[in-house]
């Protein structure tokens, strides 16, 4: 999990956070919801329950486990959001998506656009490393030529899904 120096949260934190504001407050609703796993959010939460910024609510059918943000929760998100905007910014696409998403979500324009105009250089500069045009030779070569070939590759897709959605952001 990258954490963000100026901020307290993660952007996986704030991105929970969020969506428990908005309802979402099992770990298969937030699976439904933008497909985060159980695996990845059942230890969040309770890591953050052990800092009192979740709670556990109602137990629904099948032991459906309820979480809710807590005051203290709800003042470190409001404190923690702004300064997630802030480089330096995650590198990974899910992450860089969150943090747009929370950006569009509490309406900060500006850090949306800043966003994605640092994830499309960061891509920029991911497509500019050398990849061998020839096949290399044995095995921890070739494997690392084709690691390589298919980052470039994602790389170059990103910059151009990511030029788009800046084109439709209002400035």
């Amino acid at each position: 999990m990258v954490r963000n120096p100026h901020s307290e949260l993660s952007v996986f934190d704030a991105f929970l956070f969020a969506l428990l504001e908005q309802g979402f407050t099992t770990p298969y609703a937030l699976k439904r919801a933008v497909n985060l796993s159980v695996g990845a959010t059942v230890p969040a939460l309770r890591r953050l329950e052990g800092k009192a910024l979740v709670e556990r609510g109602h137990v629904g059918t099948r032991r459906k486990q309820e979480f809710h943000l807590t005051q203290s929760g709800k003042r470190a998100l409001e404190k923690g959001i702004g300064p997630l905007f802030q480089t330096p910014l995650p590198r990974d696409l899910e992450s860089i998506a969150r943090l747009l998403a929370l950006a569009l979500h509490y309406r900060e324009g500006k850090a949306a656009r800043t966003v994605l105009s640092l994830a499309i250089e960061d891509r920029r500069r991911r497509v500019g490393s050398k990849t061998p045009q020839r096949r290399p030779t044995g095995l921890v070569n070739v494997y690392a030529w084709v690691l390589s070939s298919c980052d470039s590759a994602r790389a170059k897709a990103d910059v151009a899904a990511l030029r788009k959605l800046l084109r439709l952001l209002p400035r």
